[in-house]
């Protein structure tokens, strides 16, 4: 299984133009993490996010944003090993 994990700061061209190629690439799932966002901003980067896994049939997981991931019908999510403790 190959799982890619998004990185806005260490992408080295414009974000939506990197995880289109690696999306072109048909890893089984993009895993879209942004640390640093609030709910309302990973919101607006999952749904681009999305619209791109969507358009080359690439699952995609949310990082620890329940609530986004919810709204936005991604059942695949990535939490800490402490995140519920």
């Amino acid at each position: 299984m190959i799982i890619a994990i998004t990185g806005k700061k260490n992408s080295l061209r414009p974000f939506e133009e990197q995880l289109e190629l690696i999306a072109k690439g048909s890893p089984d799932m993009i895993l879209v993490r942004d640390k640093n966002a609030d709910d309302v901003d990973y919101l607006e980067f999952a749904k681009k996010c999305k619209e791109i896994c969507m358009k080359y049939h690439v699952a995609m997981s949310a990082d620890t944003h329940l609530t986004v991931a919810k709204e936005l019908g991604v059942y695949h999510i990535q939490v800490p090993f402490d995140f519920f403790v």
